[in-house]
């Protein structure tokens, strides 16, 4: 039988090149085993193996440095933070009574003994103990025909007339004062910062002030509130940082003209002239010297208790609330015009002090009352009515000889906020959430 020879094949380059790639990858593989005796599987025309970034790997141990090396290449992942919530607006106070129109309240015929409540705010937010969160502060406008109500969250301006909502300014205020040429609203603050709102009045609302004040880079460490008071020109804003700083500032480009240092409290008021400040310590200072004068007696206030102070509208009096007291009320004599020398900051000479504790049913010391003791002087500067005397949530309300005319009870809560607008009308809020408008009048006997 003949055979014919067979043909040779012809392998192209490629497929010879191929065949020797699997053959070392299957010597490869059967080296790794950890049977080397096992039988090497049969090679399979697999695909290369892709590798990130086009790496050339060729053992195991070159593969992982490689890889660590091209991770390290990799820009960090962004890390977006989290946006902080915006806390929406509480709630407006609502409205019970009717406010009075203050064009028709009558003067008191003689000392207020008499009182009546005409109308009632009651805040709507809460506290985090589920307590309606206190208010703190108040203020008319000059004419009377607007109201800033705040709390520790929220302040709200409001119409007189009708108890209308007119605007809501973001946050709440420990004091507020609105500047007797009715531009400005000051916002003293619970973390040391004083804010100023503008009044548009076109609009009939306040706009983003020009200012933002900080009293004292260390007033947080001290409770963080701050009291606030225009001069009667409305060109100076005195603070009261509760560090003890007070500081006197131009409203136009809210630069400090001067600095005064009292002790830790933060409760001050102008003389009506605008000359000086007189602190809950009866010390008094002058802007235009830097010279302050000190009382001539023993107040016996505690230094780092809270006070009420206000001086009389007719500048003759400043009236100071204290721990071991009810009251004193200090005649101040006329600021000498001597030039810039001591004499010019008189000091206080005489004392009236008012009815003492002992006197009021055996009592012989006020326990301390954190919010302190507002006082108001009606505008006829006959009267004076001093918060949480005789006891928290009480008005008590005194001539200036001392005597006791009425004691108003504001509830049971301590109160934060006392005014005296109108020699008809006194005004207080406090812990419990509520602003209570009294009518005072006379009734003979």
């Amino acid at each position: 039988m003949n055979f014919a020879p067979a043909k040779k094949l012809k392998r192209k380059p490629a497929i010879f090149t191929l065949l020797v790639v699997l053959i070392l990858t299957a010597s490869l593989l059967g080296g790794c085993s950890d049977n080397p005796a096992s039988p090497t599987p049969a090679a399979t025309e697999l695909p290369l193996p892709s590798t990130p970034g086009g790496l050339n790997l060729t053992t195991p141990d070159a593969l992982q440095q490689q890889l660590d090396q091209a991770n390290q290449l990799q820009p960090p992942p962004e890390i977006i933070p989290t946006p902080t919530p915006t806390r929406a607006p509480g709630p407006a106070p609502f409205l019970s009574g009717a406010l009075p129109t203050f064009a028709s309240l009558p003067t008191p015929g003689g000392d207020p003994n008499a009182v009546k409540l005409l109308a009632s705010y009651s805040g709507q937010n809460q506290a985090t103990d589920n307590k309606p969160e206190p208010l703190r502060a108040l203020a008319f406008s000059p004419d009377y025909k607007m109201l800033v109500v705040a709390d520790e969250s929220d302040s709200w301006l409001v119409e007189t007339a009708s108890g209308k909502q007119v605007q809501t300014l973001k946050g709440g205020a420990n004091s507020l004062d609105w500047s007797p040429d009715g531009s400005l609203l000051a916002a003293g603050g619970l973390n040391g910062i004083t804010l100023l709102w503008r009044w548009d009045k076109p609009n009939g609302q306040f706009r983003a002030g020009p200012l933002r004040l900080a009293d004292s880079s260390v007033a947080e460490d001290f409770g963080d509130t701050v009291e606030v008071a225009f001069s009667s020109d409305s060109k100076r804003l005195a603070t009261f940082a509760s560090d003890g700083n007070i500081t006197v500032y131009n409203t136009d480009t809210g630069q400090p003209q001067a600095a005064f240092s009292s002790d830790f409290a933060g409760y001050l008021s102008w003389s009506p002239d605008g000359t000086r400040l007189a602190d809950e310590f009866l010390n008094l200072h002058n802007p235009a010297t830097g010279l302050t004068a000190e009382p001539a007696f023993d107040l016996g206030i505690a230094a780092d208790a809270p006070q009420g102070v206000a001086w009389s509208p007719d500048g003759k009096m400043v009236a100071v609330s204290g721990d071991a007291f009810e009251m004193q009320i200090a005649a101040v004599p006329p600021l000498a015009a001597t030039g810039k020398s001591e004499n010019s900051v008189t000091t206080i000479k005489t004392r009236v002090e008012l009815r003492s504790l002992g006197k009021l049913n055996g009592a012989t010391f006020m326990t301390h009352l954190k919010e302190g003791r507002r006082v108001a002087w009606s505008a006829n500067s006959q009267w004076v009515a001093v918060a949480n005397v005789p006891e928290a949530g009480k008005v008590s309300v005194f001539d200036t000889s001392g005597n006791l005319l009425q004691t108003i009870n504001a509830g049971e809560a301590p109160l934060r906020a006392l005014a005296w607008p109108k020699d008809g009308l006194l005004v207080s809020a406090g812990n419990d959430g509520v602003a209570r408008f009294w009518q005072l009048d006379h009734i003979a006997n």
